[in-house]
């Protein structure tokens, strides 16, 4: 993405240690009690080996989708994108949430299968069928490649 100086934005879940900020359902932010996505602890940060730099934009979640209270929509929009690449997080939890939002918003969307929690050959992958396609990191740098 960098090389073909393509935008790149992280998204971070996060919440208070008493999940008041949780942007989901109410039976959601009772379920959502984990520690690890408290502000500060380890669940709530990006890996290091994948930080970004100064460049890159990190948008701040506090629930499923990564646009809902968010920015990201309008930062997509700013940035001309219409198309986006998603990695990270459960296929069956947030990446689905993302992408079903981000697809009743105009985008169009690409999953990659193997760079997210769930196996390359999971069966929630279906989910996408209808909002996304479904690519291998192979696949993606391959289109990139032709495509930029």
């Amino acid at each position: 993405m960098r090389s073909k100086r393509l935008p790149i934005i992280y998204v971070r879940n996060t919440k208070r240690n008493d999940a008041i900020d949780y942007a989901g359902s109410r039976r959601g932010r009772r379920s959502k009690n984990l520690p690890m996505y408290v502000d500060g602890t380890w669940g709530s940060q990006i890996v290091e080996e994948i930080k970004p730099r100064a460049d890159d934009i990190v948008v701040v979640k506090r629930g499923h989708s990564a646009f809902s209270f968010t920015t990201l929509h309008r930062i997509l929009r700013n940035l001309e994108v219409d198309k986006c690449i998603v990695t990270g997080g459960a296929v069956n939890g947030c990446v689905a949430d993302t992408v079903m939002e981000g697809a009743g918003l105009g985008y169009e969307f690409i999953v990659v299968s193997d760079a997210t929690f769930r196996p390359p050959n999971s069966p929630h992958l279906r989910l996408f069928a209808d909002w996304a396609q479904t690519m291998s990191v192979e696949q993606v740098l391959g289109l990139l490649h032709r495509s930029f």
